[in-house]
Order: structure tokens, then sequence, then C-alpha cells
């Protein structure tokens, strides 16, 4: 355990479910590659759980990456 709270990725805020899933920079560069730009901007300062929402209840298909850990919008 560690008394370490910043995200391991960036090591520069505080990681909570908002940050990993949208704030981060890292994060920010691999949904880059898997959903279209317009996609990811859409709705960006809602609140996380209708973020989350508005994607999944998306009309465009939503694919799982090979690996699984990934949505990708087409």
């Amino acid at each position: 355990m560690t008394d370490n709270d910043l995200c391991p990725r960036c090591n520069s805020n505080s990681e909570d479910l908002d940050h990993l899933f949208r704030r981060c920079e890292k994060s920010k560069e691999i949904w880059g590659y898997t959903l279209k730009s317009r996609l990811w901007r859409v709705r960006d300062e809602i609140p996380l759980s209708d973020w989350i929402s508005f994607h999944l209840k998306s009309k465009k298909e939503i694919k799982l990456n090979t690996d699984g850990c990934c949505l990708a919008g087409t």
C-alpha cells in the first residue's frame, strides 16, 4: 500500500475515477485512438456517470478492443 494518491500514469493529479477515465493525459491519449475526437469532446464537462451513460447509449456502434480494455465508437 502507498500513501501517495497521485495517478501512477501521469503522476500529476489525484487518482479518482473521473481522472482515470477523462482527465488523465495518458487516458485522453488512449481515448483519442479509440474514439473519434468529436465523440470524446461531447459533454466532457458533465458528471462522469452521465458521460458514461451518454457514450453507452450512443446510436453509434460500440466495440471492445481485442484485449477488452477499451471501448471504441465507430
